[in-house]
């Protein structure tokens, strides 16, 4: 697949502030959560029917995890009885021994929305990913322009395919201006749009995030039940530096339990405890 990246860097200039004046200090966000604060963002691309068309949106401030949630966060979450406790099958790094600090994976987009739900989070919508991924510049990837090399935990740079997911926070060179690590590789992320060509009426344009008024287990006939969302960032199995961009952007099924590749991060509210 070819994904295209044209953008406007004076565009980009016009609307950006600075990665510091992003990260101001501001109001307090949850431990792990790093505050962004509100402006405007590029998102999209000028010409893929994969990605949405490019367009100034404007964003608010909110709080962003600084890592993805690991799968000792998920079984934490569990612990409490606040997370499906379901089977996992073997090769999902909640039951693989000494992955617990890797990404929580295999959970259904329905999982780790309930995952943020039990700490009065969100998934992010497709506007928040992207603005905290560009850190308030204009950038091809979270670091900056320079090509992917060992920034991130991907198989573009690895000699043989790599077979899973790295520890969290592992690659220094890749984090954000912001302090977000692998918002590049490890592994896609979910958020809260659905997934559709360009110019459609739920893109990350829009920012309109897919109803969670839905039964926890979904049926055949139930709202989501054959629907795609939008996942960001790339994963462990990429090879291509085009899937690890600020802007790429895939399609999962929202319903989909066995998704090695797919993981999560959660966003609350400026000032949120």
């Amino acid at each position: 697949m070819t994904v295209h990246h044209t953008r406007s860097v004076s565009f980009f200039a016009a609307l950006l502030g600075s990665a510091a004046a992003l990260a101001q200090v501001g109001p307090a966000c949850p431990q792990g959560m790093v505050a962004v604060t509100a402006g405007q963002v590029i998102i999209g691309l000028s010409a893929s029917q994969r990605q949405v068309q490019a367009q100034a949106v404007s964003q608010s401030g909110f709080c962003i995890h600084t890592a993805e949630v690991t799968a000792d966060d998920y079984s934490a979450c569990v612990a409490r009885g606040a997370c499906s406790g379901r089977a996992f099958q073997e090769n999902c790094n909640i039951v693989r021994a000494g992955n617990g600090r890797h990404p929580m994976n295999c959970v259904s987009f329905i999982e780790a929305s309930r995952y943020c739900q039990a700490f009065g989070f969100s998934l992010p919508t497709e506007a928040q990913w992207e603005y905290a991924a560009q850190s308030g510049d204009p950038r091809r990837y979270p670091w900056g322009d320079a090509p992917p090399v060992s920034q991130l935990c991907w198989s573009g740079a690895f000699e043989g395919q790599r077979e899973g997911t790295c520890q969290v926070g592992s690659f220094a060179a890749g984090r954000s201006p912001l302090g977000l690590d692998d918002m590049a590789g490890n592994v896609w992320e979910f958020t809260l749009n659905l997934f559709l060509p360009m110019g459609g009426p739920q893109s990350a344009g829009s920012a309109q995030p897919v109803s969670l008024e839905m039964p926890a287990n979904l049926q055949p006939d139930a709202p989501l039940a054959q629907a795609r969302v939008a996942v960001r960032g790339g994963g462990y199995g990429d090879v291509s530096p085009e899937f690890v961009t600020v802007t790429s952007r895939i399609g999962v099924a929202a319903n989909a339990t066995h998704l090695r590749r797919v993981g999560f991060r959660c966003v609350a509210p400026l000032g949120a405890r």
